[in-house]
């Protein structure tokens, strides 16, 4: 696997934990179905697109 992959995963993980906000809630805001947010938590794919990572990234009031 590859570790650049995992590495965005745990990040988003831990991200969405920080967030006080389940995953369940986090997807559905983010407008992904539950097999591709976990496909992107594991590894088995790419990170999503840099535009659906900045939605992202404003629906857990991230700054980095």
């Amino acid at each position: 696997m590859d570790e650049s992959k995992q590495g965005f995963g745990e990040y988003l993980r831990q991200l969405v934990e920080n967030a006080v906000m389940t995953q369940s809630e986090f997807y559905t805001k983010l407008g992904i179905r539950k097999p591709y947010f976990y496909d992107i938590l594991s590894g088995h794919t790419n990170p999503p697109p840099y535009p659906l990572q900045l939605k992202a990234m404003e629906i857990l009031d991230a700054s980095d």
